[in-house]
């Protein structure tokens, strides 16, 4: 049976068409070395014809048409050697199998869509049955204003007209400039892209003039220029900075086109602080203000240049300096906005004004560094506080790494080693003792951040004779890249081999998976917590390190802290583990250091005691029911607590030398804030004791730790604390007497002049009251904790500081006046907030009044004061705050 007659091919579809894998249709037409040529036509599975086109040289070239299925025209093209020109779409009459105009609201019949020269979409226009022109939603075309060209589009959804192109493949990604004017003509924005990076400046993001030159795309570069952007201010900088030279020099000389209408630019410059000079411009592009020197005749940076990278949401902006030789950057420093004179980064150019060197600091000491040899290798050095590693790549590939001790000792060694584990390339470490021998070896994962993996041979440890002593094995273990590897090793293999302590029986017998763990499985716990008991600082450090991310995270506790938590106080109790132990433990119990949310747990685990279900009373009242656990084993431990605080004399921080003692002092303190948290009597108690005891030692007594230990008696309220409390209250030192003030409030007790007084005072003395913010239950500086309890105090007593209070919004700053402006309105409006039509109160008045005034003051929008407006119900202009205060 000839191809003719096969029951499958529709009537009207000729004997020589063949079948179309593409669209199951079928197709007819000629081909030549090339491919098409001539006249092509297609047919639909149901034999209707699809498609006419022309070919030439295996291209389209010359009218394309498609059909509607009652074998009207659907779309007339034109297309050049492959690449589209023009498209006409036409909506049918009837049912059709053509459905792009379905796509579009019934009211338009037809579309043109027109491509640029290299076939790039650019535009389409839509028309209604009487021939009117609207938008792709079917709303009429607005007047176009005179400086909007002729061949942009009008969207009413967007409220814009825009230009904008795309290129001709599946995705149709947006390239080249694409711009966008307000229905009236203002100029709303303007978009540079490129197919391979995508969106690459926008007027508020880097610079479209800048990037389309940078990427040699001249057609962009001259409609940017015919929209004014190189009229902006500092345009010629920012091209000078970025090495643009020949646009530079365009734009210095004028050289920029037909005159067009006065540029206003959408990006505003924000405000000039003091510290920037007169001379100096603001380049948006750069987001930066500028001083530099440009070489009118070649347009080449010259010489040294100062920028001031604008951070509106900190108090200073970033200071840069860079050094340019003709138009070649020669290096560039970049300095921490909040200490203007610690760096922050550097680059050393070579004189192609390539990169030969760059460095990142941290707190004044180099935390890395990178160096581009001419032969192609790489150096990467990471420098942390006690270690440092070199590592050398050629090609993306390793050459050498090696780590060093602080004093210059090689600590460790990794070298290529072609091998595959699991599948993957791995490289091959060596760890070091003192003395060069290999203290253990094995394979780690490709790159700086690659860690161990497989199977690790040990070695003796201190003076090695290279015989092996063990294999360890590092599956399932997410462990960093560092210069203890090696020691890590043998711990690892103590770790996993040596019997459960006593304190830990029973670890094996909880079913861990009933547990949630923020990171990682709840599998592990057991094996992390035998972990902690093991006596070895690498592996009980990198336990409690993964036991910590599992069960505290922002302040919260997860589902498994519970009992993770019982076996770590245990071992704290017993004496196992260092201060790192207790620090996790305080954490947790304290909610990293919040006196509020420790009183509050307090509160809740008194309070719980009578509850059928405790842990359930935790739940009921929005705190995780794993405190119920963990604070019951915080309670049982107070004699131990009470022993450690106890342990070490009061010494000044200043007499602290050796690390030992230093370890000891910090332990203490943890403790002492332990029992402040801890529940009961006897913790209270035992805090109250020490507090006497340190008080007792006269000309001795330590200063830091009396005012820790007035602070944490802020969580234990009864008469005993009071009359231990009270005779700080005129302490010759104001630390201890601000200290006692915000203890006496928190209380309960009544505050009067002296201790108003000193909570008010803090709001401006802040000199005197250095080092309270060195405090574990210190809120924040000591400003913001004299804010918080005066904004609890009961309305006959915070009425006083009104005034005063008021007044210091006048010189507040714009990180101050948010929290002062809450602190005030909490007093005011204590329970709820303004609603609106509502008479104001005096005081609410008073308030109001000055918050207008200081809003004024600014020329700028600051977020923080806004929403602490809008939350108290307050509008957050100072016309409308004054209004307010208007209003009878």
């Amino acid at each position: 049976m000839d191809r003719a007659t096969t029951p499958d091919r529709p009537d009207g579809v000729p004997a020589e068409a063949v079948p179309c894998e593409e669209d199951g249709g079928w197709t007819f037409g000629a081909t030549d070395a090339e491919g098409r040529t001539g006249v092509w036509r297609c047919w639909r599975t149901d034999g209707t014809l699809a498609e006419t086109s022309h070919w030439h040289r295996g291209r389209m070239h010359g009218e394309h048409f498609r059909y509607h299925d009652d074998g009207s025209v659907a779309l007339t093209g034109q297309w050049h050697e492959g690449k589209r020109c023009t498209l006409l779409l036409h909506r049918p009459d009837g049912p059709s199998q053509e459905t792009v105009m379905d796509q579009l609201p019934e009211s338009v019949r037809s579309m043109v869509q027109d491509f640029d020269e290299d076939g790039y979409f650019i535009r389409q226009r839509f028309w209604t049955a009487d021939g009117s022109e609207v938008d792709l939603d079917g709303e009429p075309i607005p007047p176009r204003p005179a400086n909007v060209p002729e061949d942009a589009q009008h969207a009413t959804r967007h409220g814009h007209w825009y230009l904008q192109r795309f290129a001709p493949d599946g995705e149709e990604p947006s390239v080249g400039l694409h711009r966008f004017w307000e229905t009236g003509g203002a100029l709303k924005g303007v978009e540079y892209h490129t197919i391979d990076d995508g969106l690459r400046a926008r007027l508020d993001y880097r610079s479209p003039l800048i990037e389309a030159e940078r990427y040699g795309d001249g057609r962009a570069v001259e409609q940017c220029l015919a929209l004014g952007l190189g009229t902006s201010p500092g345009a010629a900088l920012h091209a000078a900075h970025e090495g643009l030279t020949a646009l530079a020099r365009r734009l210095l000389s004028g050289e920029t086109g037909p005159e067009r209408a006065e540029f206003t630019d959408p990006r505003t410059e924000p405000e000039r602080r003091e510290a920037i000079p007169d001379e100096a411009v603001w380049v948006a592009g750069l987001k930066s203000w500028v001083v530099g020197e440009v070489d009118g005749d070649t347009g080449a940076a010259l010489g040294t240049w100062r920028l001031w990278l604008s951070r509106p949401h900190l108090d200073a902006d970033q200071v840069i300096v860079a050094e340019f030789r003709d138009g070649r950057p020669v290096s560039r420093r970049e300095y921490v906005p909040w200490r203007p004179e610690d760096l922050d980064e550097e680059w050393t150019y070579d004189a192609e004004g390539e990169v030969l060197l760059h460095r990142k600091y941290e707190r004044g000491r180099r935390k890395a560094e990178t160096e581009y040899l001419p032969d192609g290798t790489v150096a990467h050095r990471r420098f942390h506080r006690t270690d440092r590693v070199e590592r050398v790549e050629r090609d993306e590939a390793l050459v050498s790494e090696v780590w060093f001790a602080e004093d210059g000792t090689r600590r460790a060694e990794v070298a290529p080693s072609g091998l595959l584990v699991e599948g993957e390339p791995v490289e091959w470490w060596r760890g070091l003792d003192a003395s060069g021998a290999v203290i253990a070896e094995g394979p780690v994962e490709q790159g700086l951040k690659g860690g161990p993996v497989g199977r690790w041979k040990l070695y003796g440890v201190d003076g090695a004779d290279g015989t092996e002593r063990a294999m360890v094995v590092f599956d399932q273990m997410d462990v960093r890249r560092d210069a203890d590897l090696g020691q890590f090793a043998h711990g690892l293999h103590l770790w996993r081999t040596l019997p459960v302590p006593d304190v830990l029986a029973g670890v094996d017998d909880i079913d861990w998976s009933r547990y949630e763990s923020f990171f990682g499985g709840s599998e592990d716990f057991p094996f992390l917590l035998k972990g902690l008991a093991v006596p070895d600082e690498f592996a009980s450090g990198h336990a409690l390190g993964v036991l910590w991310d599992g069960v505290l995270h922002q302040h919260t506790v997860s589902g498994i802290a519970g009992p993770a938590m019982r076996f770590v106080i245990a071992l704290a109790e017993s004496g196992r583990g260092d201060q790192s132990l207790l620090e996790l433990i305080l954490r947790v119990v304290t909610r990293d250091g919040s006196l509020d949310a420790t009183r509050q747990l307090k509160e809740l685990h008194t309070a719980a005691a009578g509850a059928k279900d405790p842990a359930g009373y935790f739940g009921e009242n929005g705190v995780e029911s794993s405190y119920h656990e963990i604070y019951s084993c915080l309670a049982a431990a107070t004699p131990a607590w009470a022993r450690l605080a106890a342990g070490t004399p009061g010494t000044s921080r200043e007499d602290q030398d050796a690390r030992d003692a230093r370890e000891d002092r910090e332990a203490r303190e943890m403790a002492v804030h332990l029992l402040a948290a801890a529940p009961g009597e006897a913790a209270a108690a035992a805090l109250r004791d020490l507090l006497a005891a340190e008080a007792a030692r006269g000309g001795a007594r330590d200063r830091e730790s009396l005012g820790d230990l007035l602070l944490c008696l802020g969580l234990v309220p009864g008469d005993a604390t009071r009359d231990l409390v009270e005779p700080f209250l005129t302490d010759e030192d104001p630390l201890l007497a601000f200290c006692a003030a915000l203890t006496w409030v928190r209380i309960g007790a009544t505050p009067g002049p002296q201790v108003l007084r000193l909570l008010t005072g803090a709001l401006t003395d802040l000199p005197a009251l250095d080092g309270f913010g060195a405090h574990w239950f210190a809120e924040g500086d000591a400003s913001g904790d004299a804010l918080d309890v005066l904004s609890q105090l009961p309305p006959e007593h915070s009425r006083d500081c009104l005034e005063q209070m008021c007044a210091l919004l006048d010189s507040a700053g714009t990180f101050v006046a948010p929290r002062l402006a809450r602190s005030l309105l909490d007093i005011v409006f204590p329970t709820e907030a303004y609603g609106e039509g509502e008479p104001l109160t005096a005081d609410q008045r008073r308030v109001v009044g000055a918050l207008a005034g200081t809003v004024a003051r600014w020329n700028f929008v600051n977020v923080d004061m806004n929403e602490v407006l809008r939350l108290n119900g307050l509008p957050c202009t100072a016309d409308e705050l004054r209004a307010l205060c208007a209003k009878e």
